[in-house]
């Protein structure tokens, strides 16, 4: 979804406080929790059982209300409207999440960390090769420190025994790829003059909804059959018990309702730069901790130099691109509102500015956790 489509609420400072603490928290959790699933044997690659918490947490957002009231119409309405559209969206999402969940679970999540912050600069390729958007030398300068970034990554990679590394590397980052490009896909199936706005809430929600569809038929049709290998198998060996993976799968769950949660009220109250800052503290606290909690069990979880050098380089190139997008947004609207005279166009226009900031942003996030 788009600007058009953004509707937000102030909210006090303490409660934007809470709101961004839990946010970085459950972001810097949510790797960890897949590593000690996987630790646990109940996370066999091919059962896609581990990517049904993301799905369920996304639509657990249609649970939340709406408080804008310019959105009134009734989940049903929106599901009759927009039930096409949102499946294609779904199958993409379902499709690019298991590829980057499956990725992580190769790699381990402090690469996975380094190779999945560069969304945004994915995103803002895609929007130049497909939307036709125009970026600056300085935006392509830090779209090349993220690629050195990811380059030194696969470099360290080759150094790795074995091939799993660098064949997860690559997996992890056709993902992201792939994730990147749903912004543009919803925005082609649900942005259209003739329609009106989906609150990007309910999208979310129903984006996540038909994720639990797809995800439960494959689950019955392919996982379930080969329950014995898949699943009980791999635990039987870990030696774990089922209590135990029941309530990892259950944290996993709420972490990234939780998270999703806590991302929508703080639209609009903070920036691309400010979220892009909170993004890259949740990585540097999943690269420290999947360090500090698993380099003695997984030796792919441990610090390294060229995974400390990727994760500054492609920090750099990623925060620096957002400050520099930031300031185009700012000039632009300060643009338009010195050629504004009506009144009510600058309201509209100050408005415009406030929602672009959370554009990228919004839709992005409903497809990360």
């Amino acid at each position: 979804m788009g600007p058009s489509s953004l509707r937000t609420h102030a909210v006090s400072p303490l409660v934007q406080k809470i709101l961004i603490v839990t946010y970085i928290t459950t972001g810097i959790i949510q790797p960890l929790l897949m590593d000690e699933i996987k630790i646990f044997g109940a996370a066999s690659q091919w059962s896609f059982l581990y990517s049904l918490p993301h799905a369920i947490g996304m639509a657990f957002m249609l649970l939340r209300p709406i408080k804008d009231k310019s959105f009134n119409t009734s989940l049903w309405d929106d599901l009759k409207e927009f039930k096409w559209p949102i499946l294609l969206v779904s199958l993409v999402d379902v499709f690019a999440s298991t590829i980057v969940i499956f990725g992580q679970l190769m790699v381990g999540s402090a690469m996975y960390t380094i190779i999945y912050s560069s969304v945004p600069v994915w995103a803002a390729i895609g929007s130049r090769v497909l939307v036709g958007r125009k970026l600056t030398q300085q935006q392509w300068l830090y779209i090349g420190t993220v690629v050195a970034g990811l380059g030194i990554s696969g470099a360290g990679a080759l150094n790795e025994p074995g091939d799993r590394m660098l064949a997860g590397c690559v997996v992890t980052l056709i993902g992201t790829i792939l994730h990147s490009g749903i912004y543009f896909i919803a925005e082609a199936v649900l942005r259209r003059p003739d329609q009106r706005p989906l609150h990007p809430q309910r999208y979310c929600g129903l984006v996540g909804l038909f994720d639990v569809l797809w995800l439960s038929l494959y689950v019955l049709i392919y996982t379930v059959p080969r329950w014995q290998e898949l699943v009980t198998d791999p635990i039987t060996e870990a030696g774990s018990h089922y209590t135990a993976i029941w309530l990892l799968y259950l944290m996993l769950t709420v972490d990234d309702s939780v998270h999703s949660g806590s991302f929508y009220p703080m639209l609009g109250v903070v920036g691309s730069v400010s979220m892009a800052v909170f993004k890259t503290v949740a990585s540097v606290g999943v690269f420290l901790g999947s360090a500090l909690f698993f380099c003695s069990i997984d030796q792919t979880e441990c610090l390294t130099g060229y995974k400390i050098a990727s994760l500054v380089v492609v920090i750099i190139g990623v925060v620096g691109y957002s400050v520099k997008t930031d300031s185009i947004h700012r000039l632009a609207t300060q643009a338009a509102l010195a050629r504004t005279e009506d009144v009510s166009e600058l309201v509209s226009v100050r408005e415009r500015h406030s929602l672009l900031e959370g554009e990228a942003t919004e839709s992005e996030e409903c497809e990360e956790l």
